[in-house]
């Protein structure tokens, strides 16, 4: 019986697959993020005290008998976002938002200042891809992670440009170490980053990231 199933399943995704690849190849959706006010909402202030609380735990010696746990939806991360760029910008980066797309994956809509990336660009952009990515376009980014053991690894899972095409991996990836590395933390995420705060474990629950110590 469980044999039998599992047939009907596989043959049902075959003529699903098949049926889909008899469709037309559909338009890629151009990237866009939203303008948040940026100003404290009620989500902000529920950042703002869990971050509050964190660097208490923090602060305090992280006694390994005092556990805290939290679970924030995206909404709160991204109205967090803007009021964190909006009270203090970040160099070559405009408006970001978040989508939760699984368990440990993430995807990043954010605004470039190509400008304020100068030399970057004419080293490393193809003249032919030059007029889309110039200015302040928007772009996404999707990025896997890992974050157990008081450590996060991150891994890039693929990229579009302003219009939905996809962005070669090795661009991408240069441009993502060149926001990086103008950032005043100079985070460099090839390599295992520790967590903030005592953390040791940081996961994705449907629309919600939730973390613990």
């Amino acid at each position: 019986m469980v044999l039998t199933k599992q047939l009907c399943l596989c043959g049902a995704v075959a003529i699903l697959a098949a049926r889909a690849a008899d469709q037309p190849a559909s338009k890629p959706e151009p990237v866009s993020v939203p303008h948040l006010s940026g100003e404290v909402t009620p989500w902000v202030q529920q950042v703002i005290d869990l971050l509050d609380s964190l660097n208490k735990y923090d602060k305090a010696g992280r006694d390994p008998n005092q556990k805290m746990g939290f679970e924030l939806p995206e909404k709160a991360v991204n109205e967090y976002l803007a009021y964190s760029l909006h009270k203090k910008p970040r160099p070559g980066l405009g408006a970001i938002a978040v989508t939760f797309v699984s368990q440990n994956e993430v995807s990043i809509a954010f605004e470039v200042d190509f400008d304020s990336l100068g030399q970057w660009t004419v080293s490393n952009v193809p003249a032919r891809l030059r007029p889309v990515l110039a200015g302040k376009p928007a772009m996404r980014m999707n990025v896997g992670f890992e974050a157990a053991n008081g450590l996060l690894s991150t891994t890039f899972k693929g990229g579009v440009g302003p219009d939905g095409s996809p962005i070669p991996a090795t661009i991408a990836l240069s441009l993502l170490q060149a926001l990086e590395l103008r950032q005043p933390e100079s985070v460099d995420a090839s390599k295992p980053i520790p967590l903030p705060y005592g953390l040791k474990r940081v996961w994705i629950n449907k629309h919600s990231v939730c973390g613990e110590t």
